[in-house]
């Protein structure tokens, strides 16, 4: 059953008309002062590693867009119109790269989740956590940092930043809010790739023998990077457009950023279309029954009602105009888990499905079905905030030196996501005992305040599905929609019908021999879907292509595709989905 929501258009127009900040000028350190040094002497592990490594913190400084209009959803501190910074990265450039004259820069989501931690430890980092195949329990929470053969700082100069602002060792300065949307995020990330390009040029520091300015740029990434990277990317393409049209008025002195490719794995790309499905997912992989999944579609739909009625139409809901209310009143969205809509976690269904199946049965386990990778229950310990291997590790004084930690920040304390936006974490603080779990009907408990406490609880736009139409048809970017088959959050069905709706060019053309040209009657409905094969043997999952899209479903991965994909001993994760969108 789906929900009839996913049959309304999309009415968000993607506009290029925009007038941004300009970056400001600021004191930066050379390529040798970011240099990583002695890190394998910390950790031998390490040593394994063939490049060179960077780390430390880049300013982010910039004025802010729409100096005097209110309808602005930019932030700045103190209202002196400006926004500053820093943010933490990481930088691996291998000394013989697959696909030489790229960068991939990694987002994991949360939002407010480090990439460093999951992306580096968990993933495609040269060092991680030991990976295990999908579906396996439980990771020890000390598990030792191991090299990782299949990691994709082998393929390419893989960059991880911690982003947005107060994500790990990232920090605002002079008052700087967190960010109020993607409007913030896009224009603080702008602001560090222009200083990051700045470093890294034969004009900042000949000893490195280190040009990066020319490279292409591939923004990759899981979860909410599904909101981050189209807005980022679109962001430097407006930019790039502006730059190519002589608006100096908005350019300035802006380096042009050479952006080739998108890749989002299981993303979150539109909460409307996506949150429903999480029900038909869970029902048809048995996590729940026919009486909860009928309850919670209509729960679901006397959640949309309540955006109805606050916006007038889904359009407005998906242009982000609408505030959380529950103007309808009624009271089953006044019911934990449950909450009137908004972009971080839909209207708390997903709290429901897993209370439903399990969640809080089981003193050792009490996260219930991992939200991540259906399949198992295993809390992927080691990640936890503090005291787990990836907690220890970034804790470490030793460590933080190495990394160009600054200094007022060395010792006190990184986490891996900040903690009100980490998902497992705020289902931890969610959970209700076992006696009353099965109760969604009858529980009248008020919504917990955690709910409206959450970092970017109220980010816009509510869908990006507009500015991935426009990537693909007027930036002409590669985009890669990658989706593990064993994810419940971001599944790849909410994924394939969020695509479905999407209005550009491959939507509006007809398929071969179809005269008719409507939602399921159109080239990329229509166009083939075909096994995705391994080596030339395996048959790993399915793909389909259009123009320059492409959608990947893999089998037997979770949310964290290179984590859990049980081919990663067969060299699987170094192709994905690297080889699969880099050129």
């Amino acid at each position: 059953m789906m929900s009839s929501l996913l049959l309304l258009p999309l009415l968000v127009v993607a506009s290029k008309d925009s007038k941004f900040g300009h970056v400001l000028p600021v004191d930066l350190p050379s390529m040798e002062d970011l240099r990583v040094k002695n890190l394998e002497s910390i950790v031998p592990a390490f040593a394994t590693f063939e490049g060179q490594m960077f780390a430390g913190s880049l300013p982010i400084d910039h004025t802010t867009a729409n100096k005097g209009d209110k309808s602005s959803s930019s932030s700045s501190s103190n209202n002196n119109n400006k926004r500053t910074g820093n943010l933490q990265f990481w930088l691996f450039v291998p000394d013989h790269p697959t696909v030489p004259g790229t960068i991939t820069s990694w987002f994991n989501g949360g939002p407010g989740c480090s990439s460093l931690a999951t992306g580096i430890m968990f993933e495609h980092g040269p060092v991680t956590v030991p990976l295990h195949p999908a579906g396996w329990c439980c990771e020890d929470p000390n598990e030792p940092l191991t090299p990782n053969p299949y990691g994709w700082t082998n393929a390419t100069i893989m960059m991880y930043v911690e982003q947005p602002i107060g994500v790990g060792f990232s920090e605002a300065t002079n008052g700087t809010p967190p960010p109020a949307s993607e409007d913030d995020v896009v224009a603080d990330f702008e602001a560090f790739l222009q200083n990051f390009y700045k470093v890294f040029s034969s004009n900042n520091d000949v000893k490195s023998n280190l040009d990066l300015t020319g490279h292409k740029l591939y923004l990759v990434g899981e979860s909410y990077a599904g909101v981050y990277i189209p807005a980022i990317a679109r962001g430097i393409y407006i930019r790039n457009f502006e730059q190519e049209n002589n608006d100096k008025d908005n350019t300035n002195d802006r380096l042009m950023i050479n952006l080739a490719g998108v890749a989002i794995g299981n993303g979150k790309i539109d909460g409307i279309t996506q949150g429903v499905v999480v029900v038909d997912y869970a029902y048809w992989h048995g996590l729940i029954d026919g009486t909860t999944r009928d309850f919670l579609h209509n729960t679901w739909e006397a959640c949309m009602e309540g955006v109805r009625v606050a916006d007038g139409n889904i359009g407005g809901a998906l242009d982000g105009k609408s505030s959380s209310t529950n103007p309808t009143n009624d009271p089953a969205l006044e019911t934990t888990p449950f909450h009137p809509f908004n972009v971080r976690d839909e209207c708390g269904i997903l709290d429901a499905v897993l209370e439903a199946a399990g969640e809080s049965t089981l003193d050792n386990l009490p996260g219930g079905p991992n939200i991540y990778e259906y399949s198992t229950w295993d809390p992927y310990a080691a990640g936890e905030i503090s005291t787990g291997t990836v907690g220890a590790f970034y804790n470490n004084i030793e460590v933080q030196r190495a990394l160009n930690v600054p200094k007022h920040i060395q010792g006190k304390g990184w986490e891996g996501c900040i903690p009100e936006s980490d998902e497992m974490d705020v289902r931890r603080r969610l959970s209700k005992s076992a006696s009353s779990r099965r109760k969604l009907k009858t529980n009248v408990t008020k919504v917990t305040q955690s709910h409206r406490k959450l970092f970017m609880d109220n980010d816009t736009p509510w869908s990006t599905i507009p500015y991935l139409a426009q990537l693909l048809d007027e930036a002409k970017i590669d985009v890669l929609m990658y989706s593990g088959d064993r994810d419940i959050i971001c599944c790849t069905q909410g994924t394939e019908e969020s695509l479905k709706n999407m209005e550009w060019s491959g939507t509006r053309e007809a398929a071969p021999g179809v005269p008719v040209v409507d939602r399921d009657n159109n080239a990329w409905a229509q166009a083939p879907r075909s096994l995705w094969v391994h080596n030339g043997t395996y048959p790993a999952g399915y793909v389909k292509t259009y123009k320059n899209l492409q959608l990947l479903t893999i089998y037997n991965a979770g949310h964290m595709v290179p984590c859990k994909f049980e081919q990663c001993n067969a060299r699987a994760c170094s192709r994905l989905p690297l080889v699969t969108v880099l050129h």
